[in-house]
């Protein structure tokens, strides 16, 4: 049996000891604490012996057996030491509590790594962070001044332990992680590319009508149930593969909300694919759902509930997919990539090896020691701190821009305080005491940092660039002509078509007025009409005329008294009947009074009953048909008293009216034509020849043609043929290319620089290898400016767009010519132009920008 004395400690049951990779690696999972360590081969093969009953000679033996090398007992010592510092022995150890600080992620523990001129020059200790590194079980409290602070780039905050539940999920969902789901979910997703691909104009223009308060409740809620699905697809993955998953919380990264899920079980598995599996299944979650969501978006009715719900959840799966995969961020790319490499804490170690590089540039810190994959850690680690620095810039710069909208000063100084403090945590590990060691010992490589800062304002100062104003310009015709119809017509004849060029005085339309010269021939023939009636009037009436008028005169004369006489005869022969009629009303009143006197009396010969009822009823109606004569009679004297003489007296009038027209048309002729009437006879003859110039006028203008040299650019010109104009609407345009001007859209703030003369280089986007020179002609009396209350729109883009101008509200237009460009070169094509303003110091040009963007973003 061994001596107790030389059998050193036992490892703590609550380790946990997997392997990785074929090199002999493990990962050490502390069951108690939930950390993670890295040990390579020796470290491994070591902590798998101390099991209480080997002795030192038996692990040194065994050691030597395996790696062909011997072990001292000062490095099995030294190994020992470093395994009683991180935990892993029975001992207590009571100078090194469990100290959880020490195991959190991301935390640099380099420090304790063991380094002897042995074979365990290579042994090292480091925590593994997994989805980020879990919370450490229940254990003692800590005193405040001990708790370990979070950075404000990247804090979280444990919500729940969602290891039953995943537990009772995965059985009933282990289908998901079958070949046949797979492949019909990949299937999926590559249908919906396609649906997004052919559908992407009408997937964008659902954009702006989505910018309402209502959506931020329903986008928030839909992002809530797709991160849940994405956070659920990594711990199930996990579970379904045998780990362990026991947080999911809240992550504040680079201060936007993000949610995560604790999977540092991953370590554990011996196979980088399930490792793999777990990182991606989250964005393949989201896939799934963005696929799902597009093919609903697509198959449902526009503007209903459904449809923009499922916009809404495409739209925020796709852009989380994009910032997933993201490498340079600490998301699911980052763990993708970290695993794919077998490259634990890629993040921690790579920034050590760029710190330890700039540490060394900067400061003459010792050169970092050569380590396997220098390079890589290297790359990336200035790749992940340039991605972190200038992301933390336009988060800055944002948070500066809102707050100093509404705080001015005070907003933008919160801004700038949250910057610094976050720029301070990002640039931690750059300095690490070596600034003040440079400047107590290496007194040459200070002498150099003060002559080269010295040296700064000085270049500031002396050396001079050249100052420039840039913008985006468009290209169109420096002649430019509008032709219109001269009258309303329609265009009947179009012998020219887009593209083609034409001369100045060629025809480009014949234009056609129905009945045009129908109009004109009956003008012609009014004008001669008035022409004789004015030589009518000015020669007078002739004799035989006025003596035929006279004769008229007389024979209205004779005409009319005649009409007198029979006016006499008429009132005659009414009085004669009027006097019959009453004689008759007399002679029908006395009948009336005699029959009234029988009927009386057969009316009492009848009450008597010495009459028959027959005889009394023709008394009775002798006696009524008496009284009605009357009334006739009465009646007929009525009407012949109203009728009188009218129709006698109306045929008198009439014939006086003929006499008296006749007499007053001899008194005309014999008085000759008025000077008025020769006056307004004339007017109207003028009126007819105007009117016949100006048809004359409307069938020359029927021929239209070009006022320039140039080409018609109007789109599908022929195909106008036959269409109705008004006079003045557009008929064409013709653009001269012998000239193009540029209109170069310049900031307010730049505006102010540029005068006329100075030189402009553009560069087409169609013709990216050829530049063309210019110099401003003049620059617009006027900014753009926007709709009152407005920020510049869509709208405003399209409206400027139409009008064929660059301008952009709060932009001002630069007026430039291109003599004789190229062919390729056309009207409406864009580019990027730039406006040199002269040779500059460069710190002017940098505290005039400075300067001019606090004064106009951030003064009142």
């Amino acid at each position: 049996m061994p001596d107790l004395l030389t059998i050193p400690p036992a490892r703590r049951a609550s380790l946990l000891l997997r392997p990785i990779g074929n090199g002999g690696d493990h990962v050490v999972k502390d069951l108690r604490t939930g950390a993670f360590f890295n040990l390579g081969p020796i470290e491994s093969f070591l902590l798998a012996r101390l099991d209480g009953e080997r002795s030192t000679e038996e692990i040194r033996a065994d050691f030597e057996e395996r790696f062909g090398e011997p072990l001292d007992e000062e490095e099995l010592e030294d190994f020992l030491d470093l395994a009683r510092e991180k935990g892993f022995l029975e001992r207590e150890r009571p100078e090194f509590p469990d100290d959880p600080e020490g195991t959190e992620a991301g935390e640099d523990v380099s420090e304790t790594n063991l380094e002897t001129d042995s074979v365990l020059s290579a042994l090292r200790a480091w925590p593994l962070p997994g989805d980020p590194a879990p919370a450490p079980e229940p254990k003692p409290k800590l005193a405040p001044a001990t708790k370990k602070r979070q950075s404000i780039l990247f804090w979280r905050l444990k919500l729940i332990d969602p290891d039953r539940l995943f537990n009772l999920m995965e059985p009933r969902l282990r289908f998901l992680w079958t070949r046949a789901f797979f492949l019909v979910s990949a299937l999926s997703i590559l249908g919906a590319l396609l649906v997004v691909c052919f559908n992407r104009g009408a997937l964008a223009s659902q954009l702006p009508g989505s910018l309402r308060w209502q959506v931020l409740v329903l986008g928030w809620l839909t992002l809530a149930v797709v991160t849940t699905a994405h956070e659920f697809a990594h711990g199930l993955t996990c579970k379904h593969f045998g780990g362990e998953v026991h947080d999911i919380g809240f992550l504040l990264l680079f201060f936007m909300p993000c949610f995560y899920c604790d999977v540092s079980d991953t370590w554990l598995f011996g196979e980088k694919r399930k490792r793999l599996w777990v990182t991606l299944a989250g964005c393949y979650s989201d896939l799934v759902i963005w696929s799902v969501s597009v093919f609903i978006w697509r198959l449902t009715l526009p503007n209903s509930t459904l449809n923009f719900v499922a916009w809404m959840a495409l739209s925020i799966c796709g852009v989380r997919t994009f910032f997933n995969l993201n490498p340079l961020m600490k998301l699911d790319g980052y763990y993708f990539l970290s695993d794919l490499l077998e490259i634990p804490n890629l993040r921690r170690r790579a920034r050590g090896a760029w710190t330890g590089r700039v540490r060394w540039l900067l400061w003459g810190a010792p050169k970092p020691e050569p380590e396997p994959r220098g390079k890589l850690l290297f790359g990336y680690g200035a790749a992940a701190w340039s991605f972190s620095f200038v992301f933390l810039c336009l988060m800055v710069a944002g948070l500066a821009r809102v707050l100093g909208s509404r705080g001015g000063l005070m907003g933008v100084g919160w801004a700038a305080f949250l910057g610094l403090v976050s720029v301070r945590r990002l640039s931690r590990g750059f300095e690490g005491g070596e600034f003040a060691t440079m400047i107590r010992t290496r007194h040459k490589r200070t002498v150099l940092w003060v002559a080269g800062l010295a040296l700064v304002p000085v270049l500031l100062a002396v050396v001079r660039v050249e100052d420039r104003a840039s913008g985006p310009f468009s290209l169109r015709p420096a002649s430019r002509v509008e032709v219109r119809a001269p009258t309303a017509a329609f265009l009947r004849e179009i012998p020219r078509d887009e593209g083609d060029k034409v001369r100045a005085g060629e025809l480009v339309v014949r234009l056609e007025v129905p009945e045009l010269d129908s109009k004109i021939a009956r003008k012609e023939a009014e004008r001669r009409e008035s022409q004789a009636n004015l030589r009518l009037l000015k020669v007078g009436s002739k004799p035989e005329e006025v003596a035929e008028q006279r004769e008229r005169v007389e024979r209205a004369h004779a005409w009319r008294n005649l009409a007198r006489t029979d006016l006499g005869r008429s009132r005659r022969a009414m009085v004669a009947e009027l006097n019959e009629i009453l004689a008759q009303i007399v002679q029908g009143r006395a009948e009336a009074d005699r029959a009234l006197d029988a009927f009386q009396r057969d009316r009492l010969l009848l009450e008597r009953r010495a009459l028959q009822a027959e005889q009394f009823r023709e008394s009775e109606k002798k006696w009524r048909v008496a009284q009605a004569m009357i009334k006739q009679a009465e009646a007929r004297q009525v009407a012949r008293e109203a009728e009188g003489t009218l129709l006698a007296e109306t045929e008198l009038a009439r014939r006086e009216k003929e006499f008296e027209d006749a007499r007053a048309a001899l008194r005309l002729l014999e008085a000759g034509a008025r000077p008025e009437e020769i006056d307004a006879e004339a007017a109207r003859l003028d009126r007819l020849e105007e009117e016949g110039k100006f048809l004359e006028g409307v069938r020359g203008r029927l021929r239209v043609v070009s006022p320039i040299d140039g080409v018609v650019t109007t789109p599908r010109f022929r195909e106008k043929t036959g269409q109705y104009l008004h006079e003045g609407d557009l008929i064409c345009e013709v653009e001269s290319h012998s000239a193009l001007e540029a209109e170069i859209a310049l900031t307010e703030q730049d505006v102010a620089r540029v005068r006329p003369g100075a030189k402009i280089r553009l560069k087409a986007r169609a013709l990216p290898f050829e530049e063309f020179n210019a110099v401003v002609e003049r620059i617009a009396p006027s900014a753009a400016r926007p709709a009152a209350g407005n920020a510049p729109t869509v709208a405003h883009a399209d409206a400027a767009a139409s009008s064929g101008r660059t301008e952009l509200p709060g932009t001002v237009i630069v007026f430039c010519r291109i003599e004789s460009p190229p062919a390729d070169l056309r009207t409406g094509m864009t580019g990027h132009a730039r406006i040199h303003l002269g040779p500059q110091p460069i710190g002017a040009i940098l505290i005039d920008r400075a300067l001019r963007l606090l004064r106009t973003e951030f003064w009142w």
